[in-house]
């Protein structure tokens, strides 16, 4: 049988709700790590910048924006690096201000960069060492994209 020959329509492709959530901070911090365990937790795939670097970084937004259930996009933004983060949420569908962010820091590099602030903002210092338990609990507060959150920056350090 061939696709005219049937009587109905193709099902449409169905996007339920991507989970979606950058993780940011030096990749010394242990963020690689924390971005892979967040990605395991929340059944999604990882789109790293320590894989994919340079010019080809834009190959990483495309992944993202082909992927039908979200992403953890793991990567070392500069609050400088704001409209740029912005430009490329926006070009692939994501409202940038529904994308919460994990930002890795340690005591020493905290006064140094801060968040990008675009959506909820979930700090994590780096050098309490997290458990699975703390994983899971992180991985909980990931909303899917295009919920609200009732708080734009969580005060709460993990």
């Amino acid at each position: 049988m061939r696709a005219e020959d049937w009587a109905d329509k193709p099902f449409a492709n169905a996007r339920g709700p991507r989970v979606v959530v950058l993780v940011n901070g030096e990749s010394g911090a242990g963020r690689s790590a924390l971005a892979g365990e967040m990605a395991a937790e929340l059944g999604v795939p990882l789109f790293s910048e320590d894989v994919v670097r340079g010019a080809a970084a834009g190959a990483l937004w495309a992944l993202l924006g082909d992927s039908s259930v979200g992403g953890v996009v793991a990567g070392s933004w500069r609050p400088e690096d704001v409209l740029l983060v912005v430009d490329r949420l926006q070009r692939i569908g994501l409202d940038p201000a529904a994308v919460p962010e994990v930002w890795c820091f340690t005591a020493q590099d905290r006064s140094s960069a801060g968040p990008l602030g675009l959506g909820p903002t979930l700090p994590v210092d780096m050098g309490q060492g997290l458990g699975p338990g703390e994983i899971v609990r992180l991985a909980l507060q990931v909303p899917s994209s295009g919920t609200s959150s009732a708080t734009r920056h969580s005060k709460q350090v993990i």
